[in-house]
């Protein structure tokens, strides 16, 4: 990163124009040709105008731009290619340009021109809200994309008000088709202008920041290994020197996988096979023979390194930066106290136990071996919640008075994983609260900011009992069963014929693969007619609870109703926050927030996730990138450290606690004694 300071806004101009010529030149030189990406704004005034005048063989140049506002008319002022038309194209002869039109039916094929070869430099400007092109915060980093459909937050809005292209808030788009952050990032080079006292903020924010993070998204052009930033004095005025932060080329990090089921599989293999320079699995421990073979021939593990379990993967000496531990829930403090001994930082999979004695064990142990552990609390990571946050750290919604939460489970994730599957017996995994609902428990310690005080809980495994089977129903969904028309928790529906989760539909495989490791049609229906996932629901030997509800007191006065049931007609997380100045509330899986100040105007946050492994509301890929940036000392810890994370577990021992005495009020300072 190099960072020139110029007095004035013209001279800044002049000088990045300079060196954007020079590096035009040298591509030409070099292939006789070069490719450029622009930026717009009253930021770029200067450049733009410097830069047309440079001895450049613009026949030679193919020009790009960054976004545009969708459906808006090119003869509108704001319009962006109106902008690059009178102030670049009418005055330089370029070879080609090719413009963002603001339809995105026309995506595709500026993909495929923009992809054509490579970018030689791209001028990319810094917002007031520190976004890269339309990327505002939080900015996805994980689409694999050329450009995508964004929605413009109200900071990035009143920005282009204050710049004069509009007249209120109100007459700005509500979207916008933008160059992705991934995008920008394959730019051989990357220029940034940022002029103005108004950007003072941004650009400090973006320099001192020690992380790579989508809320401040301009701190990822920090990692590009040919980033100049240009500034006047007034946009350099909050600089201190002492707090700039480099980022230096990302190391790749090295682990090895304990748990090659579904999310061993399909998210940290996943990430591993789409981010290869971040990461790579070294080793992997897994009993299931066919899985593990598959994963090793997908890895390129070597045999010496594929073991049947974990705990002789952890009996050799350290092979890798970190261990990354998705065993049965039952396994975990055994597997991270003998991954810690042997001196690997890990990634644990939640729960960590449902026992307060190990939970407290395990966090000493990580302590005194100085141990970097993270806890798979992903939801901390998803955009909604993140907007959430954001939202009551600004102060915006005054003082939070209460928080209501439910989880609601689909009824056929609920027979899938907690009546047939393997979380279905609390005393041989964990109660339902921890296994399922910790997520949700740490959300609520994270977003109040603040400890639990006391709590009660009531729940009950009411519905799947052997006494409430139907009549003619049979023990296996396969064996002739005469209900199973009218029964959503037929087997052969879910798993088979079912439109959203069967063999055959749009995203089919997860439950498959959690039924059998032979996912062929046939192997599958075998599974079903003779293995636990084909049993009727009211048969199994399940033990943990289909619906409870938590109401506490956090340390901080703020009050909390949560909710969990299995019998959603889908998997969805609801979530309502009221403070003294306004209200918050969204689902998660429709990904919005609607904010309601009292007395004022109300506010929408579309916080659509567009990345391939977006499992979580997007929170894996985040989870990992934050886990594996904290391994590589980019960030004081990640967002999720065992002791962070540890609140939530102590929540849901208690809520169970208390469950089995009906209800009786936990006092939190009593019970961790």
């Amino acid at each position: 990163m190099n960072i020139h300071i110029n007095p004035t806004a013209q001279e800044l101009g002049g000088e990045a124009a300079r060196l954007t010529a020079y590096l035009l030149r040298e591509a030409i030189l070099k292939r006789g040709e070069a490719r450029l990406v622009l930026s717009t704004g009253s930021s770029q005034f200067e450049t733009l105008e410097a830069l047309v005048n440079e001895d450049v063989d613009w026949r030679k140049v193919t020009m790009f731009h960054l976004d545009e506002y969708v459906a808006l008319p090119e003869t509108h002022p704001a319009s962006f290619r109106k902008y690059l038309k009178e102030r670049f194209i009418a005055k330089v002869d370029l070879g080609a340009y090719h413009l963002v039109d603001g339809n995105p039916v026309s995506i595709p094929e500026l993909t495929r021109l923009l992809r054509q070869a490579p970018i030689d430099v791209g001028l990319i400007g810094v917002g007031e809200n520190a976004h890269i092109a339309f990327n505002d915060p939080p900015a996805d980093f994980q689409t694999k994309n050329a450009y995508i459909i964004v929605n413009l937050n109200d900071r990035c809005k009143m920005q282009q008000v204050g710049e004069g292209w509009f007249a209120t808030i109100d007459d700005v788009p509500k979207q916008a088709i933008s160059m992705t952050a991934y995008q920008i990032m394959q730019c051989n080079h990357i220029i940034s202008c940022v002029p103005h006292k108004v950007k003072a903020q941004a650009v400090a924010d973006t320099l001192h920041s020690v992380a790579v993070d989508p809320m401040i998204p301009a701190t990822l052009l920090k990692t590009h290994p040919s980033f100049d930033l240009f500034l006047d004095e007034e946009s350099a005025s909050l600089i201190d020197t002492q707090k700039i932060v480099e980022f230096k080329p990302k190391r790749k990090i090295s682990v090895v996988l304990a748990g090659a089921g579904a999310r061993g599989v399909r998210v940290y293999g996943a990430y591993a096979a789409n981010q290869p320079d971040e990461m790579e699995i070294v080793a992997v421990a897994e009993p299931n023979d066919a899985r593990r073979e598959n994963f090793c021939r997908e890895h390129n593990i070597p045999p010496e390194r594929a073991f049947r379990t974990a705990e002789e993967m952890f009996a050799r000496p350290k092979m890798a930066d970190m261990a990354f531990i998705a065993t049965l829930d039952g396994e975990h403090i055994a597997h991270a106290t003998a991954a810690i001994e042997q001196g690997y930082d890990l990634l644990l999979e939640k729960p960590i136990s449902d026992s307060l004695e190990e939970c407290q064990e395990l966090l000493r142990r990580t302590e005194q071996a100085g141990a970097k552990v993270s806890l798979t609390h992903v939801l901390r990571y998803a955009p909604f919640y993140q907007k959430a946050k954001q939202i009551l750290d600004s102060g915006i919604l005054g003082d939070i008075v209460s928080v209501q939460a439910s989880e609601n489970v689909s009824y056929w994730h609920a027979s899938h994983s907690y009546v047939r599957g393997i979380f279905r017996k609390a005393e041989e995994t964990s109660p339902m609260i921890m296994a399922k609902c910790c997520h949700d428990l740490d959300l609520i310690v994270w977003l109040t900011g603040s400890r639990c005080k006391s709590l009660s809980s009531y729940g009950d495994r009411s519905v799947f009992r052997r006494e409430n089977m139907p009549e003619g129903a049979t023990e296996y969904c396969y064996d002739g069963c005469a209900v199973k028309g009218n029964c959503q928790f037929d087997a052969e529906k879910i798993y088979m014929t079912n439109p959203k989760t069967g063999y055959d539909s749009v995203g089919a495989g997860q439950l498959q693969f959690s039924v059998t490791s032979d996912t062929t049609r046939e192997g599958v229906e075998n599974a079903l007619r003779h293995g636990p996932f084909g049993r009727c629901v009211y048969c199994c030997d399940n033990t943990v609870v289909d619906h409870q509800v938590i109401c506490a007191e956090m340390e901080n006065g703020v009050t909390v109703d949560f909710s969990m049931c299995s019998f959603g007609y889908r998997d969805y997380r609801l979530l309502h926050i009221l403070g003294t100045k306004g209200d918050l509330s969204g689902n998660l899986e429709e990904e919005k927030l609607t904010l309601h100040l009292h007395g004022g105007k109300s506010f929408e946050y579309d916080l659509h996730v567009t990345e391939t492994i977006a499992g979580h509301g997007g929170g894996d890929t985040r989870m990992i990138s934050d886990v594996l940036a904290n391994e590589r000392g980019e960030t004081p810890s990640s967002m999720t450290s065992l002791r962070q994370s540890m609140e939530s577990h102590y929540m849901a021992i208690a809520a169970e606690e208390s469950r089995l005495k009906g209800g009786k009020c936990i006092v939190m300072e009593e019970f961790l004694q």
